[in-house]
């Protein structure tokens, strides 16, 4: 029109504006709302699970998974971060000692604690791994477990361990447990879970962590 505006229309915005031409720049700040946002649309990747404080992702991001059947153990490697939850899942095939261990590390650097099913504790100290599981008989066995992380300090671990024979006549057995692993440089990167004989049957190891 003679006064400077267009009408209502005149303009083919979809025609005018090519693919990708609305740079960041020309987005007004806070101006992207919930509602422009598809359901499901901000993947993992898109979020900054490695930051610290308040705006520091979201408790818990899945590190990792890993699944096998008929082997010795199982493994999984990991970002790092300085608090960790486990979960572990064996069904051993004979009777055997489940250890754990971190970056791959048999030296002596290990400590625990451990109670079965209201006995006195058992110990043992400078050894290689952390027992999880004393010997028992064929089992599905679930551990839940948490780790403190922290580079700098000794790698303490909380866990607990349900061991189930089938059938409802039989109670749950328990091992209750404390361990540390006495690397003061490194983060937990990599867990592993060893069968002593034998092997895990179908086990599965899922790590989640935050900072």
């Amino acid at each position: 029109d003679q006064d400077g505006t267009l009408k209502a229309g005149a303009v083919d915005v979809a025609a005018v504006l090519a693919t990708d031409v609305v740079e960041t720049a020309k987005i007004k700040d806070l101006n992207v709302t919930t509602a422009k946002i598809a359901a499901d649309a901000v993947t993992a990747t898109k979020i900054d699970w490695a930051s610290t404080g308040a705006d520091g992702g979201i408790w818990w991001e899945e590190l990792g998974r890993t699944t096998n059947s008929g082997q010795s153990s199982i493994a999984a490697t990991v970002a790092a971060r300085e608090f960790l939850k486990v979960y572990i899942v064996t069904n051993n095939s004979t009777t055997l000692v489940t250890d754990l261990t971190f970056n791959s590390d048999t030296g002596n650097n290990y400590a625990w604690r451990q109670e079965s099913n209201g006995a006195a504790d058992s110990t043992d100290t400078s050894c290689n791994s952390i027992e999880i599981n004393p010997s028992t008989s064929t089992v599905n066995n679930f551990y839940s477990m948490e780790i403190q992380n922290i580079a700098t300090a000794e790698k303490n671990v909380v866990w607990h361990s349900s061991r189930n024979v089938a059938g409802a006549a039989t109670a749950p057995g328990k091992v209750t447990g404390r361990g540390k692993w006495v690397n003061t440089s490194d983060q937990i990167t990599t867990i592993t879970v060893t069968a002593s004989t034998g092997n895990l049957g179908a086990a599965k190891l899922i790590v989640l962590g935050h900072n």
